[in-house]
């Protein structure tokens, strides 16, 4: 399947995705209208949007700036691996080293990494 890059697109999808969101809400509330229901869906649908939050955004941007996540699946195998890898430097263990472009050097050095012991690490370890 092809990437959707229509902005016009994009727009329509989230708006579809709030639609579906509000109206399978709406029909759960329906077929047990109480107070409880009502605060257990409310509770759920904020505890997920909040996690979404925290998986992106504040991974990437608070625990660490130079990963890049690409979906739910990348962020659990992230969250999984014992040492992440560094973008400043990327190598296969066979000894074969990646030097970094300009671009990232850059950023690298804006962005410093403070966690020494993923610093320190070898990831082929």
């Amino acid at each position: 399947m092809k990437n959707l890059t229509d902005p016009k697109w994009i727009q329509a999808k989230g708006w579809l995705f709030l639609f579906l969101g509000l109206l399978s809400g709406m029909l759960l509330f329906l077929e047990h209208p109480t107070l409880k229901a009502g605060v257990l869906l409310a509770l759920t649908v904020w505890a997920s949007c909040r996690f979404y939050y925290f998986a992106f955004y504040v991974t990437q941007h608070y625990v660490d700036p130079h990963y890049r996540f690409t979906g739910l699946w990348s962020l659990a195998r992230y969250w999984m691996a014992a040492k992440p890898p560094k973008v400043d430097e990327l190598r296969v263990c066979a000894s074969v080293t990646i030097v970094p472009d300009a671009a990232s050097t850059k950023f690298a050095a804006a962005f410093p990494d403070t966690n020494p012991r993923r610093r320190d690490s070898d990831p082929c370890e």
